[in-house]
């Protein structure tokens, strides 16, 4: 089961960055709004893509800030990348799969991408404790693999197949497990509000793209922005939570997070300097930063707001 195979189509014959219908062609192709569309082509030339070719360059890939995170370089390599180029077509496709496969699909995909499709046995476990927690001593990597190890395996098995993952992870708490595995491109209502730059694309000769219902905002919404003692605040408190979480819901994607990362920021840097792009890029108001907390589980954060704008 690939996320891309081969025998999809990877690129548009005759079809460069220079060309007028680059992105409504590319969006048609891929499934994805023109929204999520020009999104990635950002992402993709961030990477290192040549706008000339529209390609991304594998050597690129290897010396770029994700040289750094095994998991996404074996999701890159898992990619059909012929002549050692991946194409801007096969990272839509890639990427529509992360958006929209279910977590059973995203999970088997993981256990797959891990060890080549084989089962896990001991070596493969302590590799994995190894490459999550890099900073952890020989020791504590030992012990958190031998704890997985027997979790992982029933019965006299001593390797861990498909389905003997699965079974582990339906021990887990499923709506964390989504939230952890969730893909967003960008946020939903960025969908029913296009890019000013699209207006200089053609439109699609499939007719306009299907864009899913604008969110049906809160009428208390009065689009005032948050300020940048309320960015501050929230970039403080959420330096101690599970901050990536937040950031992705804005619709910051990883690769976003690794590039403010790479720049051996602080924690609480990392989540300010993302907060005040939001604001700007995404027009992001008060409600909206609210929202995102709420719906990530950080209510107390959200509170903390209003408790500031009540002092003021």
């Amino acid at each position: 089961m690939g996320v891309v195979s081969s025998k999809d189509r990877l690129e548009i014959p005759g079809l460069s960055p220079s060309s007028f219908n680059w992105i409504t062609n590319h969006a048609d192709q891929s499934g994805l709004t023109l929204v999520e569309t020009l999104r990635l082509w950002d992402v993709f030339l961030e990477m290192g893509a040549n706008r000339v070719s529209g390609k991304l360059d594998e050597t690129l890939i290897r010396t770029s800030f994700l040289a750094h995170d095994p998991i996404a370089m074996k999701f890159l390599d898992s990619l059909p990348h012929p002549d050692g180029k991946l194409s801007f077509l096969t990272y839509l496709k890639a990427c529509h799969w992360l958006q929209t496969s279910s977590t059973d699909r995203k999970l088997r995909a993981i256990f797959r991408f891990e060890n080549k499709g084989e089962n896990w046995d001991y070596a493969t476990i302590k590799r994995l404790v190894h490459t999550l927690y890099p900073s952890e001593n020989e020791q504590t990597v030992r012990l958190t693999a031998d704890t997985l190890m027997s979790q992982f395996v029933f019965g006299s098995k001593n390797t861990v197949d498909e389905e003997d993952f699965l079974k582990f992870m339906g021990n887990v708490d499923q709506q964390t497990l989504h939230d952890c595995l969730n893909f967003r491109i960008v946020p939903p209502y960025l969908n029913s509000e296009p890019d000013d730059r699209l207006s200089d694309y053609a439109p699609s000769p499939h007719g306009p793209p299907i864009l899913p219902p604008p969110v049906d905002m809160d009428e208390f919404d009065d689009g005032s922005l948050p300020s940048d003692d309320d960015l501050q605040r929230v970039a403080e408190l959420m330096s101690r939570r599970d901050w990536r979480r937040f950031v992705n819901k804005l619709g910051f994607t990883e690769m976003d997070v690794r590039l403010e990362e790479g720049m051996h920021r602080t924690q609480e840097d990392i989540i300010l300097r993302l907060l005040k792009k939001w604001r700007i890029e995404y027009s992001g108001t008060l409600f909206n930063l609210k929202q995102a907390l709420n719906e990530t589980s950080n209510q107390e954060v959200s509170f903390a707001l209003d408790s500031e704008s009540e002092r003021r």
